[in-house]
Formats: C-alpha cells, sequence, structure tokens
C-alpha cells in the first residue's frame, strides 16, 4: 500500500510518499523519495489507482485558494518509474471541492466520477468527472429531479446504476428517500413507495450498509427525532422494494449509529454479516461506545414444506456465476427429430420440432444485456431482453418479448412451448407472450444442437448468472394445466419427456445426471458436461403455498463473536481532538470501541477495519484511530481479533467517516480524510490501498477528491468507483461535542 502526504503527529502537512509491505501479521514502512517533483503538501485529497499509476486530485494545503485552502491540480505518480507527473486540469467546470466521492468507469477513455461538496458548503449533491486520456474536467448535469445535498447515507451499485438511500443534512434533517441513478442517461429518479405496495425503512442516517449480490443490507442508524435504531433491511435491485429482515430480538446488537456491518460470501449460498462498533446517544453528554462484534447468518432456504418426496426431487441446484460456467449435454442431438413425427402437426412435417423447454430460474443479477439462460444451439434461445427486467425467446431467428418481470428475488417457473404453428412463454402458472411461427421458418431448426444451460449465443454469447434447477426438456407441446401440475409434481416416465436435470448430486465427477428414461447425463465421455457451476441445496419452493410467500434474504439470527474490545463502553464525550493513538486496542481483548470506521471483507471468513473515533476518558480526550485490525469468524476458540501491525515504528494518519472496497479481487482502495494539527482545519483526503496477495499497504495524498466524511463510495461492475455526496464539516475544529445528525 503507498500512502502520500496528509498531516503528521505535530499537525505539519506533508508531500512524502510512503510503502507499506505486510506479510501476515508483520509490516514494514518504506520512504520512497522518487524526485524533487511532486504534489506540494496537502490533506483531505483523493485518489484513485489505475494501470499501475496513483492519479492524486485537489485536497487541502497551504497552495490552495479560499478560506478552506483547497486545491485543485491533478498529478500522477508511476509505480513502475517511481516518478511524479503533474497532469494539466482543463475545461469549463475544474473541480474546485472537498469532502466528495469519486468514481472511475472503463471505456474508451477512463470515465472519472466526482461526487460531494465543495469549499463553500456543508453538503453537496454536485458530479464531477474526467476522461483518464486528457484529463478533461467537467461537470455532470444530471437529468430531472435530483436528490437533496446530505451526508451519512447508503449507496449500492449494480452494472450501470445505482440505488441511495437516507442521510442527512444541515437544512433539511434526516431523510428516509430512495433513489436511484442510472449511468446511461445520468438520470435521477426518485423511488416512492406507498403502504399498499410496499413498505420502506424510517428515515435515518449513518447507519452501517453492505452488498449481497443484487442487495443493499441495512442496520441500525440514528432517526430524525435522535432515537437509535436497531432493525435491518434489505433493497433488492431487480424487483427496486424494501423488504425487513426479520430476527429474534432477545439475542442481538444494541441499538447503533456509525458502525459498520460487512458483508462475507455475499454471493454464496451461506452469506454472513458482520457488525462491529458504533455508538448510541443517551440523550445526554454521555456516548455509550461499542467493542463488540456480532455476526448475522441470513437464512436463504425457504420455509420447509412439500414433503420428503418434493425435498428429494428438489434436493440440488447449479449456481451459475456469470462468467464461464455452462452446462453441455450433448445427449439431446436429433432427439427432438426422432420424435417429431410422433407428436408434430402433420401438415408441418415430420422433421418440425414440437417441443417446451422449462426450468426453475432464479436470477442473482442481470450483469449485461442479452443474458442468456438457456438455449438449444442457435434455434433456441431463453434470455433477458436487452437490459430490461423481463425475459425474451428467440425460436429460429424469430424473436418474442415477455412482460413479466423475472429479476425480482424470487423463483420463477420459466416454460417454452413450441409447435402447431405458435410458441408460447409462460412465466409461473400464466402465459406471459404468446406469437405466431411459421412452418418454413421452424424448417431453419437444427436438429444437431446441444442443449445448454447457462448459455446462449443469440444476439452476442453470454452467461447466466444466477440459479437453476428442475430443467425439461420435452418433445411434445405442454398444456397450461399440465404445466402448472408440473411445477410441484412430475414422474420421469411422463410421455414425451426427452430429458430432466434435477442438479442432484455435487459436483464432484464433473456430470449432471439425467432421470429421465433416455439417460442423457454424464458419463466418462461427458455427456452432460459441467464446467464450472456449483451444485448446492436447492432452494426453489415446494409447493404452490411456499412459492407464493416466497422471501430471499428476509430473516436470520445473531450470534456475539467477541464481547468487546479494550476500552470498554459509555466514555464520556470531550471535544478535544488528539493525534492518532499507536495502538488501537489490546492484543488480548481486540481493538477499542470506536465509531466511523471502515471494514471490509477481504477472504471467505476475515474482514479488515481501520481507523474511527475512541473516547479516550483516561485522558479526557476524543481520539481518531490509525490502527488496522483483522476478524477472523473462522476463529471459534480464542480471541477472533488480530492487529496488523507495522515492524516500524511510523506515523500512520486518523481517518474516520470513511470508506473503502475491494479492488479486482485482490487489492483494497479506500478514501477518507485525515487531520494532522490539532490546531488548524486544513485536512485532506486520503487513499488507502492495500494490495492483499502481496500485502503492499499504503496511504497517499488524494487532490482529486475534496475531504468529505460520511459519504458512499461504490464500485460499479467494470471497477468504476462512484463517490456520492458527504460532509465537509467533520474535519478540524468539526468534531463537536454535541452531536449533529439534523
Amino acid at each position: 500500500m503507498l500512502v502520500f502526504g496528509g498531516l503528521d503527529d505535530l499537525n505539519v502537512l506533508r508531500s512524502d510518499l510512503w510503502l507499506l509491505e505486510i506479510r501476515g501479521l508483520n509490516a514494514t514502512w518504506t520512504s520512497l523519495d522518487p524526485s524533487t517533483i511532486r504534489p506540494s503538501p496537502r490533506a483531505s485529497h483523493s485518489t484513485v489507482l489505475y494501470n499501475s499509476q496513483i492519479v492524486v486530485t485537489g485536497g487541502q494545503g497551504n497552495a490552495g485558494e479560499g478560506s478552506d485552502s483547497v486545491m485543485f491540480d491533478s498529478w500522477v505518480f508511476d509505480i513502475a518509474l517511481e516518478r511524479w507527473k503533474r497532469r494539466q486540469l482543463r475545461g469549463s467546470s475544474v473541480p474546485r471541492v472537498a469532502y466528495h466521492t469519486q468514481h472511475y468507469a472503463k471505456g474508451p477513455g477512463l470515465l472519472f466520477i466526482v461526487f460531494g461538496a465543495s469549499n463553500r458548503e456543508t453538503t453537496t449533491n454536485t458530479i464531477y468527472y474526467a476522461s483518464s486520456d486528457k484529463m478533461l474536467w467537467s461537470k455532470l448535469q444530471p437529468a430531472g429531479v435530483q436528490p437533496a445535498q446530505r451526508s451519512g447515507h447508503a449507496a449500492a451499485s449494480w452494472g450501470g446504476n445505482m440505488v441511495m438511500f437516507g442521510g442527512s443534512s444541515p437544512r433539511t434533517g434526516v431523510f428516509g428517500d430512495t433513489w436511484w441513478f442510472q449511468n446511461k442517461n445520468t438520470m435521477w429518479s426518485q423511488l416512492v413507495y406507498s403502504e399498499a405496495g410496499g413498505a420502506s425503512p424510517a428515515p435515518r442516517a449513518f447507519h452501517a450498509y453492505d452488498t449481497a449480490g443484487s442487495y443493499l443490507l441495512l442496520h441500525a442508524g440514528i432517526a430524525s427525532s435522535g432515537r437509535v435504531l436497531s432493525d435491518m433491511w434489505s433493497f433488492h435491485a431487480g424487483s427496486k422494494n424494501w423488504q425487513f429482515i426479520e430476527f429474534p430480538s432477545s439475542n442481538a446488537p444494541e441499538a447503533r449509529d456509525k458502525h459498520t456491518m460487512t458483508v462475507v460470501n455475499g454471493n454464496s449460498e451461506n452469506p454472513f454479516a458482520v457488525v462491529f462498533g458504533g455508538v448510541a446517544n443517551d440523550g445526554t453528554v454521555n456516548e455509550k461506545m461499542f467493542g463488540d462484534t456480532w455476526i448475522f447468518s441470513f437464512n436463504i432456504r425457504p420455509t420447509e414444506s412439500g414433503g420428503a418426496l418434493c425435498r428429494e426431487r428438489l434436493n440440488g441446484m447449479g449456481r451459475f456465476d456469470g462468467e464461464n460456467d455452462i452446462v453441455t449435454v450433448d445427449g439431446t442431438k436429433d432427439a427432438l427429430k426422432a420424435a417429431a413425427s410422433a407428436f408434430s402437426e402433420p401438415l408441418i412435417g415430420a422433421d418440425v420440432p414440437t417441443m417446451t423447454l422449462e426450468a426453475w430460474v432464479l436470477v442473482t443479477e442481470f450483469t449485461s444485456d442479452w443474458q442468456s439462460i438457456l438455449s438449444l444451439g442457435n434455434s433456441v434461445t431463453i434470455q433477458r431482453f436487452s437490459d430490461a427486467n423481463y425475459l425474451s425467446v428467440d425460436v429460429c431467428g424469430l424473436r418474442m418479448t415477455g412482460e413479466r418481470r423475472v429479476y425480482d428475488a424470487t423463483w420463477h417457473h420459466v416454460a417454452l412451448v413450441v409447435g402447431s404453428g405458435q410458441m408460447a412463454l409462460y412465466i409461473d402458472e400464466e402465459v406471459d407472450k404468446t406469437q405466431n411461427i411459421s412452418a418454413d421458418r421452424m424448417d431453419l431448426f437444427d436438429h444437431s444442437s446441444q442443449l445448454r444451460f447457462g448459455f446462449g449465443e443469440s444476439v452476442r454469447p453470454s452467461f447466466f448468472y444466477g440459479l437453476l434447477d428442475d430443467v425439461r426438456l420435452w418433445s411434445v407441446m405442454r398444456t397450461k394445466n399440465e404445466i402448472m401440475d408440473g411445477m410441484w409434481l412430475l414422474t420421469p416416465s411422463a410421455p414425451g419427456l426427452e430429458g430432466w436435470w434435477q442438479f442432484a448430486k455435487s459436483n464432484i465427477d464433473g456430470s449432471v445426471k439425467d432421470v429421465a428414461p433416455q439417460q442423457r447425463h454424464g458419463n466418462a465421455f461427458g455427456v452432460a458436461r459441467l464446467r464450472r457451476p456449483a451444485i448446492t441445496a436447492s432452494t426453489v419452493p415446494c409447493d404452490r403455498a411456499s412459492f407464493l410467500s416466497q422471501k430471499q434474504l428476509s430473516r436470520g439470527t445473531w450470534t456475539q463473536a467477541a464481547a468487546g474490545g479494550y476500552g470498554g463502553a459509555g466514555h464520556r464525550r470531550n471535544t478535544t481532538v488528539s493525534s492518532p493513538l499507536r495502538r488501537g486496542g489490546h492484543p488480548d481483548a481486540g481493538p477499542l470501541a470506536r465509531h466511523s470506521h471502515v471494514a471490509i471483507a477481504v477472504s471467505s471468513t476475515r474482514i479488515l477495519i481501520h481507523g474511527g473515533v475512541y473516547h479516550d476518558v483516561t485522558h479526557s480526550v476524543e481520539r481518531v484511530l490509525s490502527d488496522l485490525w483483522m476478524f477472523d469468524a473462522g476463529i471459534t476458540i480464542g480471541n477472533p481479533w488480530s492487529q496488523v501491525d507495522p515492524v516500524s515504528t511510523v506515523s500512520m494518519y486518523g481517518v474516520y467517516g470513511h470508506h473503502a472496497v475491494l479492488w479486482q479481487k485482490h487489492s483494497l482502495i479506500g478514501f477518507g480524510t485525515a487531520q494532522k494539527n490539532a490546531q488548524s482545519d486544513a485536512v485532506s483526503m486520503m487513499t488507502i490501498n492495500a494490495n492483499i496477495g502481496s500485502k503492499n499497504m499504503g496511504m497517499s495524498f488524494n487532490a482529486r477528491v475534496p475531504s468529505l466524511s460520511y459519504f458512499s463510495l461504490v464500485k460499479r461492475e467494470d471497477d468504476g468507483l462512484i463517490i456520492f455526496g458527504g460532509d465537509v464539516r467533520h474535519h478540524g475544529g468539526g468534531m463537536s461535542n454535541k452531536r449533529k445528525y439534523q
């Protein structure tokens, strides 16, 4: 990790560059002094890592302008050459900002987008962007109505879209609104929830949040009345609906805000969330600080119902990752041709197939346009329609577009029926769309086509990101009643059943068994090849009642993993801001109780936390921390916390109200504001970089992003980063002796 600039222990602005190398629980700092040409001393800047280069923008320093000394220059550090180079900022709207968020989006010329405050505002909703090749800054003007300026909100991104909820501003108070941002057309739209259409969370700010697949998860926060909350909610990107998450209240974390909730294994069958720290205001000068650690285990399996026979039929499902998971069934070649003379219409001809292709489908996420689910070569494809949340089918080049939404966090039974000059798409128990198809068109059907799960080539080659179960191929036209009855009960000897794949066992031999009489399943020669999708316990509803009451990620249980860190809770708040502590806890007890820290999952069991605010009751000061701790949920005996402690004594900047994301599966990148002088308001936005594989770690000035706290940072599917909102008041003397949530 590389660290640039910031404020040191004596509150002196720095322009030095440091490299932190981490090996296990040991770390070593090395000073890099590439040249005399470097950015001027600063803090509260922004940094982004791109193609082995660190881009530093803006910040606050002696060379800045205005009452807050805001800077608007940009520098690039080439890691390989160890050399700084200044980049010219041009355009009609060069950003002079602080306390903002920033992301970049891949494409022809990297796109940087900044959303945040300027030195003249306390909170913001401004967005700036620049291409990486020319660094030509412009102000983005979203179409339509825009959300109010705010900080302490939640945000998450899927594909080119982003959701934002809640937060607070000094003028308006605490928000309970939900907004959807489409990056493609740069448009905000507010999502409105009526009592009849579904509930949404109560207004709140400084809540903990993280994503699990297509869900944004919220926990606790502080309400408009000043009351701290303890509830939990989920928002689904496809349905755009909120859902209350149930859990036994007898064993759950106390109400709090400014804590972290980190989702681990969010796309697996066993996701869990780790909650740490936070603060609660009792309405007096006292604030209760938390150092406890809790694990929330999600129950994503529907209510057990339907009896043993049904559970045996649906004992497994295929989990497809949307990247290269595919099941290819070679044994279906000529299957429909062989049956055509018996089941086709006489006027159409013996080689024209009559067929039904059906499966249980749950879309984890529509990550790309025209995402394919099932296909028979190039003759038949069931896929997403363009970028919509519903399906389309392509039969011999004739496309039919459905209308029923399927990307909505629930299982759907999908069936395509072709024959008698017509094709029909069934979603669940109803016909979604029908369309006529001519005999000439059906003559184009390729009987050598392979049946493929999770892949198709109509429009363009694409893979499915989601769950599949109970895939069936028929050489007959199934009626509506037959489809409805077959959703819950079916025998392998049913007339016209050419194949039935249940994902009934673990992927040990790389095969998917066919339970139909034709036995088109995998063997040593690979008739049905399972390239990569995991086979896990099925969550398909087992009867109609459980189907109609489906709720994904709607309940779970809490387990306390650690009682509390060294320092405990209930410390009295003080107005003095002190320099960071060298150590932020005790090795035998874990981290200090704190709030406004950052946390991120780095493996299937581990999370890292950094920084935050601690009330040092011994010295009657409030301290901003700079320590780094690791929590391992896999450790069930002994202390699951361990501190990542540098070998040499090197000052690390204390940061709070910051955010970080996992970067390209092996690195961490974060942004936050650091203050180095208690007698000065001078702060700088810092970039936190950590390569988990090489264990290199550090902090650096980020001049592109203004000095913000309590902003949101989200990572898009293309690895672009988006920073939205934030507060410029929480720096220097801005840490008041009163909690301000209005």
